[in-house]
C-alpha cells in the first residue's frame, strides 16, 4: 500500500501547484472560485490526457482528496 502525505491541503495550494504546473487556465483560474473539492476533482478528470504531468496531476489530486477526506 503506498501512502501520500500531503502536507498542506487546502484550495490554495491547489492552485498553486496547479499554476506551476503550467495547467489550463481555466482550472486555475476556477480553483479559487469553487466551492468544494469534489469539483476540484471533476475537473482534474475533465482535463485531457496529458494536459499537465502525471507528477503534476496526482499531486493535484492527492490535495483534492484529503481536502474532501477532511470536509464535514
Amino acid at each position: 500500500m503506498v501512502k501520500i502525505v500531503v502536507p498542506i491541503a487546502t484550495v490554495e495550494r491547489f492552485a498553486e501547484i496547479a499554476a506551476s504546473c503550467n495547467a489550463p487556465a481555466n482550472l486555475v483560474d476556477s480553483t479559487l472560485q469553487t466551492d468544494t473539492a469534489q469539483t476540484l476533482l471533476t475537473q482534474l478528470d475533465a482535463l485531457p490526457e496529458g494536459a499537465i504531468p502525471v507528477g503534476c496531476e496526482a499531486d493535484l489530486r492527492a490535495i483534492a482528496e484529503a481536502i474532501v477526506a477532511k470536509t464535514p
